[in-house]
């Protein structure tokens, strides 16, 4: 996870279950190992961030896929905030 900022979680699920709270930028893992040849679809499901903060807009990268013999590691969900002219 990246662009993350202090005070700021975030929820994130696969398959709509086995929900991960996220706090902080770096690698994660579920709870859940899949097996060999399961499907995977990492989706978010809530963002909060402190009041002072302006919030970001997060997007989930390679989210979905089919688990091969080694474990998935190019998932990822990008933080950026929006510009505002």
């Amino acid at each position: 996870m990246s662009g993350f900022s202090a005070g700021q979680s975030m929820v994130i699920a696969d398959h709509g279950g086995d929900n991960l709270t996220l706090g902080s930028n770096g690698p994660f893992t579920f709870a859940t190992p899949l097996t060999s040849g399961s499907t995977y679809a990492v989706t978010l499901v809530s963002s909060t961030a402190p009041a002072a903060t302006k919030p970001s807009v997060c997007t989930v990268v390679n989210g979905s896929g089919t688990v091969a013999s080694v474990n998935v590691v190019n998932i990822n969900i990008d933080c950026v905030y929006p510009q505002y002219a």
